[in-house]
C-alpha cells in the first residue's frame, strides 16, 4: 500500500482516499476487492473497472455510488429501482448502462 496523491494506493490500482481511510482500514478494503483494478473508495467488489464509491458489485465497469450491481456500467446512485437511502435498504441493479440515479432500470 503506497501513499500517491492523497490516497492509499494498491497493486491494482484501486485506491482510498487518506482522509476517509487509514492505511490499515485501506489495507482491509483492499482484500475484499477480488481482480479489480483502478477503483477508488470501492469494498467487497469482484471483477469490476474504474469504479467510486462502490460496493459489493460484480463484473462492474465506470460505477458511481453504487451498491449491489451486477454486470453493469456507467451507472451513478444504483439503488433497486428506488432513491432511498438507510443502512436497511437494499440496493441492487443489473445490467444497466449510463444510467443516473436509476429507477426500475433492468
Amino acid at each position: 500500500m503506497k501513499n500517491i496523491n492523497g490516497f492509499w494506493v494498491d497493486t491494482n490500482g484501486n485506491k482510498w482516499d487518506m482522509l476517509r481511510d487509514s492505511k490499515h482500514q485501506a489495507q482491509r478494503k483492499s482484500q475484499t476487492l477480488v481482480n479489480c483494478k483502478n477503483c477508488t473508495n470501492c469494498f467487497e467488489c469482484k471483477n469490476c473497472e474504474n469504479c467510486t464509491d462502490s460496493r459489493n458489485c460484480k463484473n462492474c465497469t465506470d460505477m458511481r455510488e453504487c451498491a449491489n450491481c451486477t454486470d453493469s456500467k456507467h451507472c451513478y446512485l444504483c439503488y433497486n429501482g428506488k432513491l432511498i437511502f438507510g443502512e436497511s435498504d437494499k440496493y441492487y441493479c443489473t445490467k444497466c448502462t449510463k444510467c443516473q440515479e436509476c429507477k426500475e432500470n433492468k
